[in-house]
C-alpha cells in the first residue's frame, strides 16, 4: 500500500505543478514517485493489477497542460499545417506569418518559443501522423487535442508491455520485469506528462524484436521501420540486429526494413524537405548544448587549446565516431549469452548519450527499455537523476550549475562500473 500512496500522492502533485521553474517541488515529488516505484515493485502484485495501477497513475495527466516541455506546441503546429495540407517539413514557423491562421495559431507559434520558431521541423513522418490526427480529431480545442495524443501514448505504453511481457517470456525471464519500464517514472513524466512519443516508438520496437526471434522478417523489419519514423535514435543499434543472421536472413529484413522505410517517408520528403529535416537534425549535435557529460569535457579541452567553443567541429566527427562504434559493435565477436545483443545496443546508445552535446531526459526511455533485457540497472538511476537537469529552468535564461551535472552523472557512472566488474551474466535461451 505504501508503494500505491506514494506514487498516486507524486504524481497527483506533479500533474498539478504549474512552472517547471518550481524546482524544488519537482525534484520532491519526482523522488517520491520513486519510492513509490521501488516500493510497488518490490511486491508481489499480480500483472492485471499493476497494469490498471500503471493506467491509472496516467490519467492524472489526463487534463493537465504539460509544464516540463514546450515541445507539444510545436507537435500540433505541425499537425495543424498538415491538415490545411501543407508539408510541415516545408517552412520555418517564423516564415508563415500573416500567410496563415487557424485555431490557436498565436497560440501554437508562441508556445512554441524562439528556438522552435526559426527552424524546420525535425520530427520523422511516422510521428507527423500522431500530430495530424490529433490536430484533426482534437478540434480548435487545445486540451481536445492533448487529449488525443495522450490516448495515443497510453496505448502506445500498453502495447510495449504486452510485447516486452512476451520477450521476456521468450527468455525465460520473471515477466513481472516489465513493470522496470512500464511504471518506470521518467516515462509517465516525458510520456503522457509532457507528450514526447518514446513510448510510441518503443511499442514499435518491442513487437519489431518479438518478430524478429520469431524470425519473421516481414513483420520485424515493417515495426523496425516504423520506430525509426517515430524517432531516428534506433537506427543506432539496430545494425547490431543482423550479426546473428543468416545472409539470406539479413537481405529479408534489410529488404523489407528499406520497403516500409520508403512507404513511411516519401509521401513527406522530397529533396528540399530531407534537406531541411536535416540541417535541423545536425543542429543537435552541432549548435545545441544540454544536460551532456563528456562534451562538457572535450569542450574544456577545447577552450584550454583553442580559446573558443569547438562545438561544431565535434558536432562534424560525432556521427562518423558513431557510425565507427556501430561498425565496431555490430562485428566485435558474438558472445554465448543471450542477452549480448542488448547488452551492445545499450553499449551504444549509452555512448551517443555520453558524447552527445543536448541530452534530454525522454532520450533515455529507450535505455531504460533495453536494461530490462540485461542485467544492468544503471539506466534506472539515471532516470532519476536526469530530472536534475531541470534546475537549468529555474530561470528565464536556461543556466546549469556545473556541479548538478557531477552530481547527475557520478552515481550513474560508479553503478555502471560496478555492474560491468561483477554484474551476472543473463540467463536465457539464445535467440540463434
Amino acid at each position: 500500500m505504501l508503494g500505491l500512496f506514494l506514487s498516486a500522492g507524486a504524481y497527483f502533485s506533479l500533474a498539478q505543478l504549474s512552472d517547471r521553474s518550481d524546482f524544488v517541488s519537482l525534484m520532491g515529488y519526482s523522488t517520491l514517485a520513486f519510492l513509490g516505484y521501488y516500493c510497488l515493485l518490490r511486491q508481489s502484485l499480480p500483472f492485471i493489477v499493476l497494469v490498471v495501477l500503471g493506467m491509472g497513475f496516467r490519467f492524472f495527466f489526463w487534463n493537465s497542460t504539460p509544464i516540463l516541455s514546450q515541445d507539444f506546441y510545436r507537435f500540433l503546429w505541425d499537425g495543424q499545417l498538415q491538415v490545411l495540407g501543407m508539408n510541415p517539413y516545408a517552412n520555418r514557423p517564423n516564415a508563415l506569418i500573416g500567410e496563415l491562421n487557424f485555431p490557436l495559431f498565436q497560440l501554437l507559434f508562441e508556445g512554441m518559443g524562439g528556438l522552435s520558431q526559426q527552424h524546420y521541423s525535425n520530427y520523422p513522418p511516422a510521428s507527423q501522423w500522431l500530430f495530424w490526427a490529433s490536430a484533426l480529431w482534437g478540434g480548435s480545442s487545445l486540451m481536445s487535442q492533448l487529449a488525443v495524443l495522450r490516448s495515443f501514448l497510453m496505448l502506445g505504453d500498453i502495447v510495449a508491455l504486452l510485447g516486452l511481457r512476451k520477450i521476456l517470456r521468450h527468455y525465460r525471464q520473471p515477466q513481472s520485469l516489465a513493470f522496470l519500464y512500464f511504471l518506470n517514472p521518467l516515462l509517465l513524466l516525458e510520456g503522457v506528462g509532457s507528450l514526447h512519443g518514446e513510448g510510441i516508438m518503443m511499442a514499435a520496437v518491442a513487437w519489431g524484436i518479438w518478430f524478429y526471434l520469431q524470425k519473421n522478417w516481414t513483420v520485424s523489419g515493417g515495426l523496425f521501420a516504423l520506430a525509426v519514423a517515430l524517432k531516428l535514435l534506433p537506427l543506432l543499434w539496430l545494425p547490431l540486429l543482423l550479426r546473428p543472421l543468416l545472409w539470406k536472413q539479413r537481405a529479408l529484413l534489410v529488404g523489407y526494413g528499406i520497403f516500409f522505410s520508403l512507404l513511411f517517408w516519401l509521401p513527406y520528403i522530397t529533396i528540399e524537405e530531407m534537406n531541411h529535416f536535416l540541417d535541423s537534425v545536425g543542429l543537435w549535435f552541432s549548435a545545441f548544448e544540454f544536460n551532456a557529460s563528456l562534451y562538457y569535457l572535450i569542450r574544456e579541452v577545447g577552450y584550454l587549446y583553442k580559446g573558443y567553443n569547438i562545438i561544431y567541429t565535434v558536432g562534424k566527427i560525432t556521427p562518423w565516431f558513431l557510425v565507427g562504434m556501430v561498425i565496431l559493435f555490430t562485428l566485435w565477436p558474438k558472445r554465448n549469452a543471450s542477452d549480448h545483443l542488448w547488452r551492445r545496443a545499450m553499449g551504444l546508445l549509452a555512448i551517443y548519450l555520453a558524447i552527445a552535446t543536448t541530452v534530454h531526459p525522454w532520450y533515455l526511455i529507450q535505455l531504460v527499455f533495453l536494461s530490462v533485457l540485461t542485467p544492468y540497472r544503471y539506466a534506472l538511476v539515471w532516470s532519476f537523476t536526469v530530472l536534475l537537469s531541470y534546475v537549468a529552468y529555474r530561470t528565464e535564461s536556461v543556466v546549469e550549475p556545473p556541479w548538478l551535472v557531477w552530481v547527475e552523472y557520478l552515481p550513474v557512472c560508479a553503478l555502471l562500473f560496478a555492474e560491468t566488474l561483477f554484474k551476472k551474466r543473463f540467463t536465457a535461451s539464445s535467440i540463434d
